[in-house]
Order: C-alpha cells, then sequence, then structure tokens
C-alpha cells in the first residue's frame, strides 16, 4: 500500500509520497487501518487529514470506517466526516469499463473472425 498526500502551502498544491507498506494478503480492513493510522501518527498529520481516497475494495470500507472513528474520537475529523471517504474515480471507470467489455466480448470476439 502507498499512502500519499497532497496540500496547499502559499496557494500551490503539492503532491507527496508518505510511505510504501507492505500488507502481506489476506488484506482486511483492521490492519489496513492499523497501517495507515500509524503512518499518519508519524507524520503528525491526523489532525490535518480532511478526506481518503481510495479503490472499492470491500476491506477499504472497513478500513475508512475504524479510521474515521478513531479520529472521531479524538475530535480530529473536519465537517463531521461528511466528506472524508472519497472514492477513486478512476477506479470507478475502470471498472465501469471493464464491465462493459465483457458484456461485447462475444461481439469483439466475433468481428475478429471476420
Amino acid at each position: 500500500m502507498v499512502i500519499t498526500c497532497q496540500f496547499v502551502c502559499e496557494w500551490k498544491l503539492h503532491k507527496r509520497v508518505l510511505s510504501f507498506c507492505h500488507i502481506p494478503p489476506p488484506h482486511n480492513g483492521v490492519v489496513v487501518c492499523e497501517v495507515l493510522n500509524h503512518s499518519l501518527n508519524e507524520w503528525n498529520l491526523t489532525s490535518k487529514l480532511a478526506t481518503v481516497t481510495d479503490d472499492n475494495a470491500t476491506y477499504n470500507d472497513v478500513a475508512i470506517i475504524k479510521l474515521k472513528d478513531i479520529l472521531s474520537y479524538q475530535r480530529k475529523v473536519p465537517l463531521d466526516g461528511v466528506f472524508f471517504h472519497v472514492r477513486c474515480c478512476d477506479h470507478i471507470i475502470n471498472l465501469f469499463v471493464h464491465d462493459g467489455l465483457n458484456d461485447i466480448e462475444d461481439i469483439i470476439h466475433n468481428e475478429e473472425k471476420q
């Protein structure tokens, strides 16, 4: 898992890689939450975190819910967490495209034969 951050400093957007974390399979939300929370604490970012963006893996849902609970308990979630969990649009579009291609796979295969 890679943990990145984006922030604005002097009205300029910055992007940084914070850490690469090896999480051996099978992945689960509790472990992902612990690793993410550890990294945020290590960089002293828990009070500066606004959103978390991830893919649609089920274990990520569990991880983000647990992380939100931890940070809410510490009163470190802005706007009551309304925008805390954001899905990765690229991943969602990729899922739609692959699903659509699977639906028309036979048509494409028949056209390639001709």
